[in-house]
């Protein structure tokens, strides 16, 4: 096949499907080979199929990311969108498991890993997948795990409604329980979709495989738990069984919460114990990991240090017990009236005991678990807060008031998370402002480097808009360009 579109010369068709065809191509100035993505033209004679495609060319240009599927280029020959693309040779993970039924625990976990790293970078840049399934899971021949087919992602600051009421988006055997209500939606539903991608290389089959029909695909998302794990593979191991089932969790509230958090506790899954133990003491390490000398030697000091606190702790009781002793000779001589004033002590505190027990039994109505659990998810978000402030991952910072806005929360925890919000805006605003100050100041002066270090910092933090901003400033300075032009497509 010989063929040309654009400045591309095509060698043959990669794969078809989603309403546009994959040709290997080369460019014309002879360097590597890319994927050439084509929209078809009966999508292309749709505005939904055109505003989709050029919404998945945009998402990749804005991903950089070693999990992501690289966008080299985007642009229109003779009426036809095309998208090229990094190639990766190899095949995905949907046709793995057609040659293969099952993968074994341990890669599937390390092919769920890599996925959650790319929608954790996804997620921290304003963007968010829709359509995560084994298809659009790329692995190159040297193992590498990609992530492709971004034509359903869109940015998280859009409202987040799916397309057009009764309009759901998404593949039936992963989509998530919010997708198919067609309500709000966020970052979460990429991790329930995620969450059927292991269980579909953990078993051999996807989640609710024996609905007749694609209703009752969605009706068992919906309200149905999916058939055992251990049903297919009874060698699967506990702590894999319940990262699985947190991840599809109908409720998004009750599913993991971040993908951060999904690769903490992949990684738990994949290393078990020895992950715990990671940023304990030397000591500690070296006894679990250490060589039996090692051992033995921090055994030994443990005992004798025991033997010096007893020692210590014999004598500090001998004294006492020798004062203790000459305490009672004096006291004796007045005991009648430390018995009459013990009296009137117990008869005035009374009253403030009772009050006490009042006030104790109060907070005991209270389940034990809720004021756990809503003290310790305070406590946690303003920790969380502080932590991406101070390393200015903006990204996530959005991220998690995006999800404290969808949490119920009563009146008094509403107004305390609403003043850290509005402080941590603050103080965001405040960084930025000093960064991109000092960034003109250095454009004016000519500084490039000094620019380029400040653009460097803002792209770092997350912050979409302020990193684009950023890019512009920079392709300015280095007299480049960076927008990419997309002709019009004749109606």
């Amino acid at each position: 096949m010989r063929k040309q579109i654009g400045s591309y010369r095509l060698e043959g068709v990669i794969g078809r499907g989603g309403g546009s065809t994959v040709y290997r191509a080369f460019p014309e100035s002879g360097e590597e080979p890319v994927a050439l993505k084509v929209l078809s033209e009966d999508w292309a004679a749709e505005e939904k199929g055109i505003q989709r495609f050029l919404r998945e060319g945009r998402s990749a240009q804005a991903l950089d990311h070693p999990n992501i599927v690289r966008c080299l280029d985007v642009g229109s020959h003779e009426g036809r969108l095309y998208i090229a693309m990094e190639l990766v040779e190899g095949g995905t993970l949907g046709e793995r498991l057609q040659a293969e039924e099952r993968i074994p625990e341990r890669e599937a976990l390390e092919i769920t890993l890599e996925v959650a790293r790319a929608l954790e970078y996804a997620h921290a840049a304003g963007f968010f997948h829709r359509d995560v399934k084994p298809a659009n899971i790329l692995i190159g021949r040297d193992g590498t795990v990609l992530l492709a087919d971004l034509g359903l992602t869109r940015p998280l600051s859009e409202e987040d409604l799916i397309t057009t009421p009764g309009e759901a988006v998404g593949t039936p055997h992963y989509i998530s329980p919010e997708q198919i209500q067609v309500g709000r939606v966020d970052e979460r539903c990429d991790l329930y979709s995620l969450g059927c991608t292991l269980y579909h290389m953990l078993t051999g089959v996807p989640p609710y495989h024996k609905a007749p029909s694609i209703a009752r695909i969605l009706d068992g998302h919906l309200g149905e738990d999916p058939e055992p794990i251990i049903n297919f593979s009874p060698e699967v191991r506990a702590r894999t069984l319940r990262l699985v089932q947190s991840m599809m969790q109908k409720k998004p509230r009750q599913r993991v919460p971040s993908a951060p958090a999904l690769c903490r506790r992949i990684e738990e899954a994949l290393y078990g114990p020895r992950s715990r133990i990671v940023g304990c003491s030397v000591p500690v390490r070296l006894f679990f990991h250490g060589s039996l000398l090692w051992r033995v030697g921090i055994v030994i000091g443990m005992v004798a240090v025991g033997a010096w606190a007893v020692f210590l702790g014999w004598n500090k009781s001998e004294g006492r017990a020798g004062k203790s002793s000459r305490v009672h000779e004096v006291e004796g001589m007045g005991a009648i009236d430390n018995r009459v004033q013990a009296e009137v002590d117990f008869r005035e505190q009374k009253p403030l005991l009772h009050r006490a027990k009042k006030r104790e039994d109060a907070i005991l109505s209270v389940p034990r678990e809720e004021r756990l659990t809503e003290t310790t998810a305070l406590d946690m978000i303003r920790q969380e807060m502080k932590g991406y402030l101070k390393r200015e991952d903006f990204g996530r910072l959005d991220g998690l008031i995006r999800r404290i806005d969808q949490e119920e929360w009563n009146l008094e925890d509403r107004d305390t998370i609403g003043k850290w919000i509005s402080e941590a805006r603050r103080k965001k605003v405040r960084i930025q402002r000093e960064i991109f100050s000092a960034l003109e100041t250095a454009r004016h002066k000519g500084d490039v480097q000094v620019v380029r270090d400040h653009c460097q910092r803002v792209m770092n933090q997350g912050d979409a808009m302020a990193s684009f901003r950023a890019r512009q400033i920079l392709a300015e300075v280095e007299n480049r360009v960076i927008e990419v032009r997309v002709p019009e497509v004749p109606r």
